[in-house]
């Protein structure tokens, strides 16, 4: 197919129109920052480029800037959380009316109370401070465990009486328990299962009292 003057239209080049001194210039089309732009060229000489629509571009750079917002959001929100459930997992308490207090000290590695012989039905007022280098937990277990390496550390929450998960050095942190009737005349122990914690000497043998 051709146009009045000859030229083959199907496969002609886009190109723009260049003014100048009466005359009319064919330029080819050019591209800035990826993106086609045309390039007019005045009587004077002076280059300008003319982006044809901006609209895309400001709209990437828009979605460009939400996604990072998004993303800075979302992360907040997940460390929140996870300070929310460090919060919960430490069972920070006050100390019941009538309740008996328990000095708990743990240092690496090794673990000290200043009672040892408890009575079924009562309120203990565990206060449990690190004084080592090293994080620790504490967990009273029902009975000596033994080394329980390779064991996943949901599976020993749900064998412990009860527990602090993460006691940073220098912290002290508080919890209440009452042994039940049922661990009357039973040796439980405390412990801190950090990986080698154990092993190294972090648990102390207890008695609850017969009935």
């Amino acid at each position: 197919m051709k146009d009045q003057e000859g030229t083959h239209v199907r496969g002609r080049r886009r190109s723009v129109l260049r003014e100048g001194s009466g005359t009319m210039e064919r330029k080819p089309q050019t591209e800035l920052m990826g993106k086609p732009v045309h390039a007019h060229e005045s009587a004077h000489g002076t280059l300008h480029h003319l982006i044809p629509s901006l609209g895309v571009y400001e709209r990437n750079e828009r979605k460009h800037e939400m996604n990072k917002y998004l993303t800075a959001l979302l992360l907040s929100l997940l460390l929140f959380a996870l300070a929310a459930c460090r919060s919960m997992g430490r069972m920070e308490s006050a100390a019941p009316a009538g309740s008996i207090s328990v000095q708990i000290t743990e240092t690496d590695f090794h673990i000290a109370s200043s009672v040892s012989k408890f009575v079924p039905g009562k309120v203990y007022y565990f206060v449990v401070t690190n004084r080592g280098q090293a994080m620790h937990e504490f967990m009273i277990m029902p009975k000596a465990e033994g080394s329980m390496n390779g064991m996943p550390m949901e599976n020993m929450d749900k064998l412990a009486l009860a527990s602090i998960p993460m006691i940073d050095p220098g912290e002290t942190q508080t919890l209440n328990y009452t042994f039940p009737a049922s661990l009357a005349g039973s040796r439980p122990e405390f412990a801190c299962y950090f990986s080698g914690h154990y092993e190294a000497g972090m648990r102390l043998d207890v008695a609850v009292q017969a009935g």
